[in-house]
């Protein structure tokens, strides 16, 4: 028990030492400048629909990919 309780504390601020060092790592001044593309490129598509109720559609379903920059 009791090394179950020093574990969780030592994760823990190993955790918020982690956060912390980032934050103190820029000065006053300094400029950040960050860039990130997202690109979803799925590689799936559909047959024909058919359901019970109005039987075959005859259409399908197509899923297009997209990239977008943030």
């Amino acid at each position: 028990m009791k090394s179950t309780k020093l574990a969780v504390a030592l994760l823990a601020a190993m955790g918020i030492s982690a956060v912390a060092t980032p934050v103190m790592a820029y000065e006053a001044g300094d400029w950040l400048i960050r860039g990130r593309i997202i690109n979803v490129n799925p590689n799936d598509s559909s047959g024909t629909l058919n359901t019970e109720a109005f039987g075959d559609l005859g259409e399908g379903v197509t899923v297009d990919d997209d990239t977008v920059p943030e």
